[in-house]
């Protein structure tokens, strides 16, 4: 995995992440717009982690982290954060190891 905006410095925004991101840029405004559709009062939020994981960016609703976008080398990863009530569900309904 090749990390872009370990500068903490470096602040990104939406030219810098357009270009790190290359054609997968357009696949996180989409992600981005649905989710902000779905979720009208979803905030991004830039946060600095560290010189090993730089800045990522969480989505919050209200106080709530639902997810944490990473920004890498030409593609993104997406973290999903769910609550014990979510996750109980999950293993309630014998998923797939790969998806748990």
């Amino acid at each position: 995995m090749t990390r872009m905006f370990l500068d903490k410095l470096e602040k990104p925004d939406d030219m810098k992440l357009a270009k790190a991101l290359g054609t997968s840029y357009k696949l996180w405004q989409q992600i981005q717009k649905k989710l902000k559709g779905q979720y009208p009062g979803l905030k991004p939020e830039w946060k600095y982690y560290g010189a090993k994981s730089g800045w990522t960016m969480k989505m919050m609703l209200k106080k709530r982290n639902l997810f944490f976008f990473g920004p890498c080398n030409k593609y993104f990863r997406i973290g999903f954060v769910f609550g014990e009530k979510v996750v109980k569900d999950f293993e309630d309904r014998n998923l797939s190891p790969v998806l748990i």
